[in-house]
């Protein structure tokens, strides 16, 4: 089901490479652990009915399914691209934190619309996900 590159038994990663940029791809591919956490709406105390997101961690990946999940979010087949705007919005309900040493990558997923996001530094980036990748973010839990 994945774009393959024969030579390399890679995935293929050319479009999601150009929209994430070197650093975000560099911590996916070089990761030493993801830790995922449920996002729940939680009222703010003295509010008049605002929210706040709140982080409930679930687990720490193990190397298998950190290994599908980083191979698949690398690969460009895991998207809908046909589908993709700079505007997509996101109301999350999940969220791995991919470390590479010191550096970090939020990945959100709202498991409604089906999008992804890519949050660092350097900003957020939302794709539509395929029905392939949201069945495996979805067994992660």
């Amino acid at each position: 089901m994945h774009t393959v590159d024969k030579a390399n038994n890679k995935p293929e990663i050319t479009v999601i490479t150009s929209l994430l940029n070197t650093t975000p791809i560099t911590v996916l591919e070089q990761c030493n652990e993801i830790s995922l956490y449920t996002i729940i709406q939680k009222p703010i105390e003295n509010s008049d009915g605002e929210m706040a997101n709140k982080l409930v961690f679930q687990k720490k990946l193990d190397e298998e399914a950190t290994n599908l999940f980083v191979q698949n979010l690398l690969d460009d087949t895991s998207y809908q691209w046909k589908n993709y705007t700079e505007k997509l919005a996101i109301y999350p309900t999940l969220q791995f934190v991919v470390k590479k040493d010191n550096e970090f990558l939020n990945v959100i997923y709202d498991t409604e619309l089906k999008h992804i996001g890519f949050i660092n530094l350097e900003g957020q980036n939302i794709i539509p996900a395929t029905n392939t990748l949201h069945e495996i973010i979805m067994q992660l839990q």
